[in-house]
């Protein structure tokens, strides 16, 4: 036991080493997971670069109170829902305050914001701001000017005590708005461009494994009700990616937490073999028990997914194709810079993460490591197909971090298109991917056969020559007894 600590110590010293001097000051460990699920110290991918709060951001501004939703627009503006001082606080790239949005005129008279949740910007410059206890969805043109209203809809389909608070919204390309409500289980509300509500989208029927079946025989009346609760399909947020697909994010689930969104509202997202539909923080927990508590998403220009996670208070990183790069910050009871006390937003851009923290009202910078930097660019190439042009980088990962499986599989796909199956075969089996250990196990098969062919083809032919003269020998040798014996007689 105590050699096994020794073990464990090394290995974070170690990895704390790989990570340079500035990890020293970073109030949190990182680490992957392998196939088993097994945690590993790993370098971090990510380190804080800087927190900046409202009062730094320009003068009379003031502190964020509890913000709740970040968004940058395509110019590369920052937009903050500042929830409870009931105003939109706009800043530029350099996050100095460009305007506050706290009032708007609605028909002549001034209007107000009562807890807005949620801001989004189209490439027209209108603001869609999720105004949650007026219980609407207010629309401003790129002057500031109202342009609509949504408010509360009213359809047959709408349970008739649904009380309706909206927190985000997302609009895409052709103008279709999404709106995560509170409590909302049938799925994301779906307006028209006018703003007429059309119906749910992205409703998915819960599934209940048969493991968790059983236990709900066993459970009390209250226990099967919290199970309930933690089994409904809310929403907690969504975003839109560069491509118009919309990923949305759900709280209280053990599985699923993340979905991509086709137009149909059909999740397409992928998953790997380690977490299979988990993200975020992997638990072993029991039946009914949401290991992680995920609320927003963000999507980079390669793809890449960040998970928010407010129970570990980090974020995951994962490809296109469902594989954990990395995990970003952790909780701290301190104000030591990177620590995430009550995050509640994140946004990337240019592969650098925003994190809006609830709490302390402010806003944490992260920007790569040169770990960090060598997996994104490595799994760009990756991802692109570009195998080969990705081994120096893939190599140099392993270097840090041993146990680095998509480095693994990285150089398995390299060395399978350059015909070196051996090597293939031996760089998946360190990746645990039995399907490509397969597929070059089958091609290797085949350059044996390929190689041999003309030995084992002259061995046939000797064979069967030699079977040949053997049986002419055997029937010679049968007839010369059959007329021996014959004469004798």
């Amino acid at each position: 036991m105590k050699g096994t600590i020794k073990v464990v110590i090394l290995s974070l010293a170690l990895v704390l080493l790989c990570s340079g001097m500035a990890s020293a000051t970073i109030p949190y460990y990182s680490y992957t997971y392998k196939t088993w699920q097994d945690i590993y110290p790993s370098p971090h991918i990510y380190e804080p670069i800087w927190e900046r709060f409202g009062s730094d951001m320009g003068d009379g501004i003031g502190n964020f109170n509890a913000p709740e939703d970040i968004f940058i627009d395509h110019e590369g503006n920052f937009f903050i829902a500042d929830t409870l001082n009931n105003r939109i606080v706009k800043l530029n790239g350099d996050f100095w305050c460009v305007g506050v949005i706290d009032s708007f005129d609605n028909d002549g008279r001034r209007d107000t914001f009562n807890q807005p949740t949620g801001v989004f910007v189209t490439k027209q410059n209108e603001i869609y701001i999720a105004d949650k206890e007026n219980k609407r969805i207010v629309v401003l043109s790129d002057d500031l000017s109202l342009k609509m209203i949504i408010n509360e809809p009213k359809s047959d389909i709408i349970p008739e005590d649904f009380k309706y608070n909206p927190l985000k919204v997302a609009v895409d390309n052709t103008g279709r708005i999404f709106v995560c409500a509170v409590s909302a289980i049938d799925g994301l509300f779906l307006f028209t461009p006018r703003g007429e509500f059309d119906r749910f989208f992205g409703s998915t029927p819960v599934k209940v494994n048969p493991i968790e079946k059983i236990w709900r025989m066993l459970y009390t009346s209250r226990q099967k009700e919290k199970v309930s609760l933690n089994l409904s399909m809310e929403y907690s947020n969504i975003t839109i990616d560069h491509t118009g697909f919309i990923y949305a994010t759900l709280r209280n689930q053990s599985r699923e937490q993340v979905r991509r969104l086709n137009i149909n509202g059909t999740n397409i997202i992928k998953t790997n073999k380690i977490t299979d539909t988990r993200f975020g923080d992997y638990i072993r927990g029991g039946p009914g028990v949401p290991g992680s508590q995920v609320v927003d998403a963000a999507v980079d220009e390669d793809n890449n997914v960040y998970v928010l996670d407010i129970r570990t208070n980090k974020v995951y990183l994962y490809n296109i194709l469902g594989d954990m790069l990395g995990v970003i910050g952790g909780k701290s009871t301190g104000a030591m810079l990177g620590a995430m006390h009550n995050p509640a937003s994140i946004e990337v851009k240019d592969n650098i993460l925003y994190v809006l923290d609830g709490v302390r009202g402010s806003i944490l910078k992260f920007e790569p490591t040169d770990f960090g930097r060598m997996i994104i660019d490595a799994n760009k190439l990756y991802i692109e197909g570009k195998y080969v042009d990705s081994m120096d980088l893939w190599y140099e990962v392993i270097k840090l971090n041993s146990n680095y499986e998509l480095a693994y599989i990285g150089l398995g796909n390299a060395m399978y298109k350059l015909g070196n199956y051996v090597d293939a075969m031996r760089y998946f089996d360190l990746g645990f991917y039995k399907e490509g250990y397969s597929k070059a196990f089958k091609e290797h098969r085949g350059e044996i056969i390929k190689d041999n062919f003309t030995i084992f083809m002259t061995s046939i032919v000797v064979i069967l020559a030699g079977l040949f003269v053997l049986r002419r020998f055997m029937r010679h040798k049968n007839i010369t007894m059959r007329r021996l014996y014959g004469e004798n007689d």
